[in-house]
């Protein structure tokens, strides 16, 4: 998706933060933060009114999501959450609650690099 479509889907965004060292920016929309410059880089959904095509949203037990996409390609734990990365997207897992807190959609893996 180019940036132009993206705007013209989605409307003025609510903040943009350039990303240093790069010609890229951040854009806050409701529900969503996207990394773009003339293409988008990744996506970020934190609205459970954001699904994927299997159903996956925000707020949805780790097991239903493990259930749907199979073993991932990494799993990567810190303190509070757990990161399912499958390559082209990826979820994060609340540790405490054991639901999805955040769906991410990648051009390539930021977890799992050798």
């Amino acid at each position: 998706m180019t940036l132009a479509q993206l705007l013209a889907l989605k409307g003025t965004p609510m903040q943009t933060i350039p990303i240093r060292g790069t010609a890229a920016t951040t854009y806050a929309f409701d529900g969503l933060i996207v990394a773009a410059h003339d293409e988008v880089y990744w996506i970020i959904a934190t609205d459970p009114r954001f699904r994927t095509s299997l159903g996956l949203t925000v707020g949805a037990e780790q097991i239903f999501a493990r259930g749907a996409y199979g073993e991932p390609d990494c799993v990567a734990t810190s303190d509070t959450t757990t990161t399912y990365d499958y390559g082209d997207f990826y979820f994060e897992v609340d540790n405490e609650s054991g639901k999805v807190s955040q769906i991410g959609v990648q051009r390539e893996t930021q977890t799992c690099r050798s």
